[in-house]
């Protein structure tokens, strides 16, 4: 019984708010005067009000080119029975827009937008008919509720909304996008970085910055991939480590970055980049002998030969000589040739630049150095942690590794020091 009451108040909630909706939209001004308890036609008949409201909009619609009077007042009455029927509210703008009707049709898509639920189908055909009306504006504001309900129409959408962002005279319809991101913002973000005029991304992106909400680091990591892209290296660094927290900055003070790995920051642009493969394993960890909170840690397991590339950091380094200086312990690293440290260019150049002795076997918390030198054409480098040899009879690997205080430091610096 109180289940029933339940229900019976739902409903009754249900009809008092689709007549507000009704009341203060306006479907009652729209043709009101032809659609009264029933319409009575010498070619329909009377159209009771207990056909469903999806009966009258099929009864509606053969009829609107012989007969628009009978078909409007059918799909009139189709919207009073059902607020949200898609198919009522477009064939009304249809046979509006058909009759040059156009403040009535612009009524019904007004009124169709704000209904709730919306469907897809109806947001489609309201955003086809601003299209045809020359309301960009509008027409965006339905792509954002398409795009927000269903993630399928990113790939039709998005191309479109590009267009728009490339136009001088249509862009600031994005500019409400850009202050307060929908869901799909990022996404479509990364669209745009891979192929969008760069200056037009460029001054999105500055827009981004200077939102209240601030960029999200999907944004930020597009945008810097999009600046190395374009070969804007240096730019690509500072943009990268301004969007970086202040306890992130921290550990950038070096020529490399975080070299204890304490941060949080791995797999971008910039900083550490470590495979999330299962073999090998690669995390930052506790252990004893380190110098701070954590060290990273490598466990291999021997199956597969692995060609080992899965650690690395772009260096950004001007002309001249370095030195590598890090600490490391391997725990019964079984291999044959060993893992090495390696610095090489990246841009300007393959050549390598420098590289460690191979690390295996066991080995308590040890130290190992390398020099380098970088020339003026090796304008980005690369250090890598690598398999030392290349032939893969060479590269099967059982054990782990630890490694930890890896610094880069100038060696016309150290002998200024001393």
């Amino acid at each position: 019984m109180i289940m029933g009451l339940l229900r019976r108040l739902v409903a009754l909630m249900v009809f008092i708010a689709c007549g507000y909706v009704l009341y203060h939209y306006g479907i009652g001004d729209v043709n009101s005067q032809a659609v009264v308890k029933g319409f009575r036609s010498p070619f329909l008949g009377y159209l009771p009000e207990r056909l469903s409201s999806n009966a009258l909009v099929a009864q509606a619609q053969p009829l609107a080119v012989a007969f628009p009077e009978q078909s409007e007042a059918s799909a009139v009455l189709a919207l009073r029975q059902n607020p949200s029927n898609g198919g009522a509210a477009t064939h009304l703008m249809s046979l509006y827009e058909a009759q040059g009707r156009a403040a009535e049709a612009d009524q019904v898509a007004e009124l169709a937008s704000k209904l709730w639920p919306a469907h897809t189908y109806t947001r489609s055909n309201l955003a086809d008919y601003w299209l045809r009306r020359d309301r960009p504006d509008k027409q965006v504001q339905e792509w954002n509720v398409l795009l927000t309900r269903d993630r399928s129409f990113r790939k039709t959408l998005f191309p479109l909304l590009k267009k728009v962002v490339e136009r001088d005279d249509l862009s600031p319809i994005i500019l409400p996008f850009v202050q307060a991101p929908p869901v799909w913002w990022d996404s479509f973000f990364a669209y745009l970085s891979r192929d969008l005029e760069f200056s037009r991304l460029a001054d999105l992106y500055r827009l981004r910055v200077a939102a209240p909400d601030g960029l999200s680091l999907s944004e930020q990591n597009n945008y810097v991939k999009r600046l190395i892209k374009e070969r804007r290296w240096e730019e690509a660094h500072d943009t990268w480590f301004l969007a970086l927290t202040p306890r992130q900055m921290r550990y950038g003070s070096g020529l490399l970055y975080d070299g204890g790995f304490e941060s949080d920051v791995f797999n971008q642009a910039f900083g550490w980049r470590l495979s999330r493969s299962k073999n090998p394993r690669i995390k930052p960890d506790i252990t004893y002998g380190i110098k701070g909170r954590k060290a990273l840690q490598v466990i291999l397991r021997k199956q597969d030969p692995i060609n080992f590339r899965h650690i690395s950091q772009r260096l950004m380094l001007s002309k001249g000589t370095y030195q590598l200086g890090l600490r490391y312990r391997t725990d019964t690293l079984k291999t044959t040739k060993g893992l090495s440290w390696r610095i090489r260019c990246v841009e300007g150049g393959k050549e390598v630049l420098g590289e460690s002795t191979p690390l295996l076997g066991s080995n308590p918390w040890s130290s190992l150095s390398v020099n380098f030198t970088v020339p003026e054409s090796c304008s980005v480098r690369m250090l890598r942690l690598v398999s030392t040899s290349r032939f893969r009879h060479d590269q099967f690997y059982q054990g782990s590794a630890w490694f930890d205080d890896i610094q880069i430091n100038s060696v016309d610096f150290q002998e200024a020091v001393k």
